[in-house]
């Protein structure tokens, strides 16, 4: 479930990760650092206009809200299957691990 809490936690991780302070992404999406603080304190809510700025401006995917195009997730899946299908066993380990790695470094 989306609230306001995972909202903020994960902006907050995005900007944090990009080295970007909270003054620099208010000014850039056009709020007050206040406004913001309180967001990622899951205390404040974004109207959709600037959720979706934070979301550009930070380049989050919105799979990390818990919103994802069902289609496109299928689509990635097949590839995944069809790539780890052609290799054989011990490439297809070392994808698995890999893709492991990203995750968890998303996290």
């Amino acid at each position: 479930m989306i609230t306001k809490e995972l909202i903020g936690k994960k902006i907050q991780q995005a900007r944090l990760r990009k080295h970007i302070t909270q003054e620099e992404l208010a000014e850039a999406v056009e709020l007050s650092p206040n406004y913001l603080s309180k967001v990622e304190r899951g205390l404040n809510m974004l109207n959709s206009v600037k959720f979706l700025k934070i979301v550009d401006y930070l380049d989050i995917d919105l799979i990390e809200f818990g919103i994802f195009n069902k289609k496109k997730a299928e689509d990635n899946y097949k590839e995944i299957n069809n790539i780890i299908f052609k290799c054989d066993d011990k490439t297809a380990q070392l994808i698995i691990a890999l893709a492991k790695t990203v995750v968890d470094y998303k996290k």
